[in-house]
């Protein structure tokens, strides 16, 4: 599933890695393919987050939409988001597994291999949980705090699919987003609360990070012995 807009953010990384890897001035990830550094993907990552931030304040007051009864804390949101990401984790892992044989789901798995993890090999658990609470936190507060009241849930989960789109190429993975936000815009509607669908959305992305660099540490284990 998607990652608040990174998966756009990785390709780029890459692609300009090759340019200078061209030059000879470009860095190699666990799997020997050239990309920007760790520090500068998570720093650049954060500050766009950050901007979907400043995007969603100001369009909220200008809108005259108050956000914060929708972050009071409350339990059966909380344990909702929680379950909800165990299940879109697991249905992940499913996806990631189809993908041998089912051709749709062949492109999920080719995303999570070769954009994703070259760039998750190189994360610290700080970087993970940094960029994980950036893109949950301020991606829920733009889609579901603030699009989702004024345009509604169909299209603010369409939009939320399509920008996660790093190219054509991974289209099932626009589609699977959009089911993605869909649930996400549910949670908020169900419980009038914000917390459900970020702690669903932070969770889901810190533990397929988490599972993506340890598939490929162990990948490049497997290649070295």
């Amino acid at each position: 599933l998607r990652h608040g807009f990174i998966e756009r953010r990785f390709t780029g990384g890459m692609q300009a890695g090759r340019s200078n890897a061209a030059a000879g001035s470009g860095n190699k990830t666990m799997n020997g393919a050239p990309t920007i550094g760790r520090a500068y993907l998570v720093s650049i990552t954060v500050v766009l987050e950050g901007m979907l931030l400043l995007i969603a304040t100001a369009w909220s007051w200008s809108a005259q939409l108050t956000i914060l009864p929708q972050l009071q804390p409350a339990l059966y949101p909380c344990l909702l988001g929680i379950l909800t990401a165990v299940g879109t984790v697991l249905a992940s892992l499913l996806f990631y597994r189809l993908g041998k044989n089912v051709p749709f789901f062949k492109q999920l798995r080719q995303l999570s291999d070769e954009v994703l993890a070259p760039i998750a090999s190189q994360f610290t658990t700080t970087d993970i949980i940094l960029v994980s609470l950036a893109s949950g936190v301020c991606e829920e507060v733009l889609f579901r705090g603030v699009m989702l009241p004024i345009w509604g849930l169909y299209p603010s989960s369409i939009i939320f699919g399509l920008v996660h789109s790093p190219t054509l190429k991974f289209l099932p993975y626009v589609i699977v987003t959009i089911l993605a936000g869909f649930l996400f815009g549910c949670l908020y509607l169900q419980t009038g609360s914000l917390w459900a669908p970020v702690i669903a959305h932070v969770l889901h992305n810190l533990i397929s990070f988490a599972v993506i660099r340890s598939r490929a540490h162990s990948a490049q284990e497997g290649a070295d012995s």
